[in-house]
């Protein structure tokens, strides 16, 4: 951190313009420091999500009224709201930039299972995606289910998700696959093909945080089931391109994905329309624009 400091102040005094792409309240107070008199630069703080608390607010506060014209980029109209009302200015809304190379567009694909995409993580939902997978079994269920269990970006697990793990392992259910390791881009791609796309992710966590799955997944024509309260249930809300189902409930969860599976087609078509909506929405091209304007 002292060494960021340092080189944004430098950077700043220089004239030059810094961007930070993923900067939180520790980077915004940050760049308040780092002004100093003679600088001439600019700094650009794209904020992804923040945790409101009393505490935050208040810091976030005490910055906005000696810098109130501090440029501020957000990925959502929410987090844009959060930070006006604490007193800064020049706040403004860009979409999280995404190439969503999905096909968007192409005809209707069979249902061929659920899905459980991306890093298998607790915030993610994934303990709850193992439970739903032991349900489908308890009930005799014939539901195909491909899940995902690779790590972090480094390729570690949590001990309680290595313990969702091995339970899911453990599970008799003869329509499961489990893929253990990273996916190339195009086995990723091509897993979203005929899927339901499961996303119990954590109402509080992700209330406000986008998600690059969700993005993915509306792109390439697979609807979803998301819990109540996050992004991606606004997203899905906003096109009809899935189900929303209360936090936990897993035996919901269960039904609104067969349900979906059962109407794929029509889901599907939702999900694509959804896709090709947000391709443009969120066009990297905006970030760009946004930071060199």
């Amino acid at each position: 951190m002292p060494q960021a400091f340092f080189l944004v102040r430098r950077l700043l005094g220089d004239g030059r313009t810094v961007f930070i792409p993923t900067a939180g309240r520790t980077d915004i107070m940050l760049a308040d420091r780092a002004v100093g008199r003679r600088s001439s630069g600019r700094a650009v703080l794209y904020v992804h999500w923040l945790r409101p608390t009393p505490q935050r607010l208040k810091s976030l506060a005490a910055v906005a009224r000696r810098r109130p014209e501090m440029e501020l980029l957000t990925t959502t109209v929410t987090v844009c709201d959060i930070l006006m009302s604490c007193g800064f200015r020049r706040v403004r809304h860009v979409p999280y930039p995404t190439p969503m190379r999905g096909e968007t567009g192409v005809g209707s694909v069979p249902f061929r299972h659920l899905l459980f995409a991306g890093a298998a993580r607790r915030d993610k939902g994934f303990h709850r995606v193992v439970e739903l997978v032991a349900r489908l079994a308890a009930a005799d269920e014939r539901v195909p289910v491909l899940v995902q269990t690779v790590g972090d970006v480094y390729g570690q697990l949590s001990p309680d998700v290595a313990r969702d793990v091995r339970r899911l392992e453990g599970l008799d259910y003869a329509a499961l696959r489990i893929e253990p390791g990273s996916l190339d881009e195009q086995r990723y791609r091509r897993s979203f093909e005929g899927a339901v796309c499961i996303q119990l992710y954590d109402p509080v966590d992700f209330a406000d945080r986008v998600s690059g799955v969700t993005l993915d997944a509306l792109c390439a024509g697979a609807p979803i089931v998301a819990h109540e309260g996050t992004w991606m249930a606004r997203a899905v809300l906003r096109f009809g391109a899935g189900a929303v189902v209360q936090p936990d409930d897993i035996d919901a969860a269960a039904l609104a994905a067969k349900d979906l599976a059962a109407r794929y087609e029509a889901f599907s078509a939702a999900a694509r329309r959804a896709g090709a909506t947000l391709r443009s929405e969120h066009d990297p091209r905006r970030l760009v624009e946004a930071v060199i304007g």
